[in-house]
């Protein structure tokens, strides 16, 4: 392909990026995120769009914060919800808050924070619960706790961490120190860990939540042999932090769960591990 943007390099990394789709519970709104450079051209900054279904009109800017918006998703009354990251007077680099913005129009508003930034949102369709995934330090016992070692961390300009297992690194970033929880949002924007003492288990978010919000399907991350992890399905209980492995496969990852509408099947994806995968041998 030539012409336009794709004959200069720089011109092609100017292109914006766009990735993920979002859709209203009754189908007539859609939202993605478009990745754009800023002025200094040094990093993307990413802003929700809106998007018409029908086709009839073109799409709009939803979000234009200096940092960026991101995992927009919708709640069961419409409501559009994404993490942002807002500098104040008092924080100018805070983490990622969860932000709401009604459908009735208006200013968006902070609804939860919590002290290592929300990294993925998860909404019913047909209840008003959500679910959150966030950071944690494993030596933290509660929010506070972990609001408190972070602070002790960044005072003493600790960026140190301590690997007590594999894996360390994903693509070009390393793991830790923190693991990832999933939290349950209540009506008055209390957050409810259902998920303690994870481990590496969930890593990168990865769950659906039932439309009645009482239960999430998640991959889930097990030990294997030769230092590796496999995935399995896990039913996480909302209300109760009860899990139980739905779905098994030594040799295969499971992922991307997606419970269907009336909440009584899920369907995934099957990824068989290469490690299970006999070389083939030449014809002779």
């Amino acid at each position: 392909m030539t012409g336009g943007p794709f004959d200069e390099l720089d011109d092609y990394i100017a292109l914006p990026r766009v990735s993920g789709l979002a859709v209203s519970p009754d189908g007539s709104r859609v939202v993605t995120t478009i990745a754009e450079l800023n002025p200094a051209k040094t990093e993307y900054v990413t802003s929700v769009w809106e998007i018409d279904p029908l086709g009839e009109r073109p799409a709009r800017r939803l979000t234009r914060g200096a940092k960026g918006e991101s995992a927009p998703a919708f709640t069961s009354d419409g409501d559009l919800l994404f993490t942002a990251v807002r500098p104040t007077d008092d924080d100018d680099k805070p983490p990622a808050a969860l932000w709401r913005l009604s459908a009735a129009g208006g200013e968006a508003v902070r609804i939860a924070e919590l002290p290592g930034g929300i990294t993925a949102v998860r909404t019913a369709r047909g209840t008003p619960a959500v679910a959150v995934a966030a950071p944690i330090l494993p030596s933290a016992e509660t929010v506070e706790g972990d609001r408190r070692l972070r602070t002790v961390r960044k005072d003493n300009k600790v960026t140190a961490i301590l690997h007590r297992g594999y894996p360390v690194r994903h693509w070009d970033s390393d793991l830790g120190p923190d693991e990832t929880h999933v939290f349950l949002l209540g009506e008055d924007g209390a957050l409810t860990d259902v998920t303690p003492r994870p481990g590496p288990a969930l890593g990168e978010p990865n769950l659906s939540v039932s439309p009645d919000g009482s239960f999430a399907i998640a991959t889930w991350r097990l030990p294997a042999p030769a230092a590796a992890l496999r995935s399995v399905l896990m039913r996480i209980d909302l209300r109760t932090g009860e899990r139980t492995v739905i779905a098994d496969d030594p040799l295969a990852d499971l992922e991307n769960p997606a419970i269907s509408p009336d909440g009584t099947a899920v369907a995934f994806a099957r990824a068989v591990s290469a490690a299970t995968v006999a070389a083939g041998r030449p014809a002779r």
